[in-house]
């Protein structure tokens, strides 16, 4: 994941702007996915000709290749911070978590947003070397605070390579699993948002699908890797960076333990067929 751009704003009453679906100047649709993190006031949304209002602590995720609009309707100040970014998974992340249908967010961790919208306005400004794959990480850290207080809504019925006669705990955990890879997932965060206890939950998850959840990651972050390893120009650094692996270190030992052979390798001999 990338940014384009990201900031602050504190604005009077009356103040407003709209993005174009048109970018004015390359003269195609706009792209990017805006991501308003309110901290004081109240800021009017229009997307796509529907209303929406958010306070303090709320956040709204729009796509900006619709119609966006914001402005402050209210008699005092708003006060909101902003990033617009994009990357390979998210748009699929922006309609797993529902946000085409409804882009509010509500009752963030206030200290955990500002903590990570403040680490990405610092690495942004210093551009410094290795700089992209640690926005990635950090850009994955706010899709975690969206995660948090809203469940993914992948439909059972489309989880790719899920085994067969899975129980719908499982089934929801490997949607969450296979939908957000690059998310630093938990045993304990899983069992919650299934239903059950972390125990019951690994076992149940080990006897159904032959292995642990973690695993499961694990070996869906590898073959993301692969195909990102011989389809594109990434380098192995940002390969790990985009499917959730943040030290490449950690992320080589972890390919070659899966597929035998390091990531250099792999791609080498993809090429080669």
């Amino acid at each position: 994941m990338y940014v384009f751009s990201l900031g602050s704003a504190d604005w009077p009453p009356g103040c407003r702007y709209g993005h174009p679906v048109i970018h004015p100047v390359v003269g195609r649709k706009s792209e990017g996915f805006l991501l308003h993190f309110i901290l004081r006031g109240q800021l009017h949304h229009s997307i796509a000709d529907r209303a929406y209002v958010a306070g303090p602590n709320d956040a709204v995720w729009m796509d900006v290749g619709r119609r966006v609009q914001y402005r402050n309707e209210t008699a005092n100040r708003v006060r909101f911070c902003w990033v617009l970014f994009n990357g390979r998974n998210v748009p699929e992340l922006f309609e797993a978590l529902g946000a085409d249908r409804d882009p509010m967010f509500r009752s963030l961790d206030r200290p955990g947003m500002l903590s990570i919208i403040q680490q990405l306005r610092r690495v942004v400004a210093r551009q410094s070397k290795g700089c992209e794959a640690r926005i990635s990480t950090l850009l994955s850290g706010l899709v975690e605070q969206l995660v948090a207080v809203r469940p993914i809504r992948t439909p059972l019925g489309s989880v790719r390579d899920a085994p067969a006669g899975v129980s719908e705990p499982v089934l929801h955990a490997i949607a969450m699993l296979s939908t957000a890879y690059h998310v630093a997932w938990s045993v304990k965060y899983l069992s919650q948002k299934v239903g059950l206890s972390p125990s019951y939950f690994i076992r149940q998850f080990r006897e159904e699908v032959g292995m642990t959840p973690l695993h499961y990651l694990n070996h869906y972050r590898v073959e993301q890797a692969k195909a990102l390893l011989s389809g594109t120009k990434l380098s192995v650094t940002e390969v790990a960076h985009t499917v959730g692996v943040p030290s490449v270190e950690r992320f080589s030992k972890l390919f070659h333990e899966m597929a035998g052979q390091s990531p250099r390798r792999y791609r080498l001999s993809s090429s080669r067929k």
